[in-house]
């Protein structure tokens, strides 16, 4: 049987984040299909496998300087390997990375298919990116998707975005994360509440992820803000579980606001699925998403989810009712007062979080291995 060798690289592939959990996913699926998969990297996955084969690429500290070069250093790489082996095809995640296989690929003509997790453009403006970054990093990105045999995103909208990008001239697929299996956890809500110093009739808002611009958990600080004057505020309590670079500006408005009796941080956890199973609704204000893990982790265990209506998180909640407005903090605070108030709301709103459930439960990884077949 023929060896067939797929090439892909990334750069700290260990690190947190749904898209580094995705792409060791993928080549643990291709592993199990019997692919061989060459990895060009800074760091060794955490995994092994005999298929699985690292190369290693060398990095520096100073970030536009350092990726340039990985770029480059993994382009003469991977022409030496194409040269020595054969390849099947290759893969990245983000068009950026597109361009270490820029000249492979117009030399032996191998397939790439690329994956795009996020709006990299909107993410440097979140980012607050000088002006001239902004623009070269969005040419670059857009010119990159150019050199794809074809293009999986994770949403309807990404795909509606990448289509103008691309003209139409390239393929381009909606692959959206799955509802992972319900997992199973030690205790029941009642004994978890207890263990996290919770009563069993307090109300517990929740967000679960990256403290990070991009994600925008200030807005629920000040929607949360707003409820003070509810009269069974003193039963509500916010529960913001996650690390990042907005962690200490968080802290500091509570404190600010005098929340900080009602608001717990905790530091990221690798057993979510006990914060999930704590909260009576789960909360993302995010400016963007791509198809939120945590949204659908929150389906798996039936949970309410209210989301900002932005595209991403438009695609997976879908109904009006499950949404809010970035323009106005006071539109989440009024409907996280109504579903404290009326069971029959909260109810409505967990079916319709339901009725989506549906939508995302399917096998993602043999909709992964189809798009391998060239």
């Amino acid at each position: 049987m023929q060896t067939k060798n797929v090439l892909t690289v990334m750069k700290n592939p260990n690190k947190q984040g749904g898209s580094y959990k995705r792409f060791n996913r993928i080549i643990k699926v291709l592993l199990s299909d019997s692919y061989t998969v060459h990895y060009f990297s800074n760091d060794r996955l955490d995994f092994s496998h005999s298929n699985l084969y690292f190369h290693k690429v060398p990095t520096f500290n100073l970030s536009i300087l350092s990726h340039v070069f990985f770029i480059i250093f993994n382009s003469f790489q991977i022409i030496k390997f194409n040269i020595q082996n054969k390849v099947y095809c290759s893969f990245t995640f983000g068009g950026l990375d597109n361009y270490s296989f820029l000249l492979s690929n117009k030399i032996f003509g191998n397939p790439l298919i690329t994956f795009i997790r996020n709006d990299w453009p909107f993410e440097l403006q979140t980012r607050r990116r000088p002006y001239i970054i902004q623009k070269v990093g969005t040419f670059l990105y857009k010119f990159s998707l150019l050199f794809s045999s074809k293009i999986l995103t994770v949403s309807p909208s990404e795909t509606t975005n990448i289509k103008n990008i691309t003209k139409d001239k390239i393929p381009v697929t909606t692959l959206p994360n799955e509802v992972p299996a319900k997992s199973k956890i030690n205790s029941q809500e009642e004994f978890l509440r207890e263990k996290f110093g919770f009563t069993k009739n307090q109300f517990l808002i929740g967000y679960i992820g990256r403290l990070s611009k991009r994600k925008n958990v200030m807005y629920i600080i000040d929607s949360f803000n707003k409820m003070k004057t509810f009269k069974s505020f003193k039963n509500v309590k916010l529960i913001i579980v996650g690390e990042g670079p907005e962690r200490q500006s968080l802290e500091n408005e509570t404190k600010k606001c005098d929340l900080d009796n009602n608001t717990l941080f905790f530091d990221w956890q690798n057993n979510i699925e006990s914060f999930l199973e704590l909260v009576n609704v789960l909360v993302l204000p995010s400016f963007y998403e791509g198809c939120p893990n945590i949204v659908l982790e929150a389906f798996s265990r039936d949970k309410t989810v209210l989301g900002s209506n932005v595209k991403g998180i438009r695609d997976v909640l879908e109904h009006e009712d499950l949404m809010f407005n970035l323009d106005n903090p006071g539109d989440l605070s009024t409907k996280l007062i109504e579903i404290y108030d009326n069971q029959n709301i909260l109810n409505k709103l967990q079916k319709l979080t339901l009725s989506r459930k549906s939508a995302f439960s399917f096998n993602w990884e043999k909709r992964v291995l189809n798009q391998f077949n060239f």
